[in-house]
């Protein structure tokens, strides 16, 4: 690549998104109108389930619904 296509990039794109694409970093957190971390936080594991008076509840990736 070239420098000016470089610049350009980082002249246009947001930050978080130049530091992966272009400085092969690993953002920590997303900037969108939901940041990761709150929904990751809102989603219960087997190691963390989320506590209901009917029970726990947690949630596994699955191929396909049931």
């Amino acid at each position: 690549m070239d420098d000016k296509q470089v610049m350009r990039a980082k002249a246009t794109m947001h930050a978080g998104i130049y530091a992966c694409e272009y400085g092969a970093t690993f953002i920590s957190d997303s900037e969108g109108f939901f940041k990761r971390s709150l929904i990751e936080s809102c989603v219960g594991t087997s190691s963390k389930p989320i506590r209901l008076p009917s029970g726990d509840v947690w949630f596994d990736a699955s191929l396909h619904g049931s």
